[in-house]
């Protein structure tokens, strides 16, 4: 003997408290989109663990982080630009210390 399923019973389907629903807060600073990744603004031997301490990273998208065209690896006036903001910013969140002798250069 069949069973009428139909019309299907409803589920009410919950979430857990303890598991809001996501917020993308990685989006690229550049563009908007989500899903981000993180990159170190000054890099290179012993910079990128000061830029990671002192909280100078900026979430890139592919296109903006990789891209051979766009990238900040790639498109050195679109490095320089993101660097002197960055050292802007440095100067004005810890004016105390001398940037020039913790990265060891000026980009301004």
């Amino acid at each position: 003997m069949l069973v009428n399923t139909y019309p299907k019973p409803k589920i009410k389907k919950h979430r857990a408290k303890n598991n809001p629903k996501p917020i993308f807060e990685n989006k690229c600073a550049v563009c908007g989109l989500p899903y981000a990744c993180t990159h170190e603004v000054f890099g290179g031997t012993g910079k990128r663990q000061l830029s990671i301490k002192y909280k100078m990273q900026i979430h890139l998208c592919y296109r903006h982080h990789l891209d051979h065209k766009a990238g900040i690896h790639y498109n050195l006036i679109f490095r320089n630009k993101i660097q002197r903001e960055y050292q802007k910013k440095f100067n004005k969140m810890y004016p105390d210390l001398d940037f020039e002798k913790i990265f060891g250069k000026n980009y301004l």
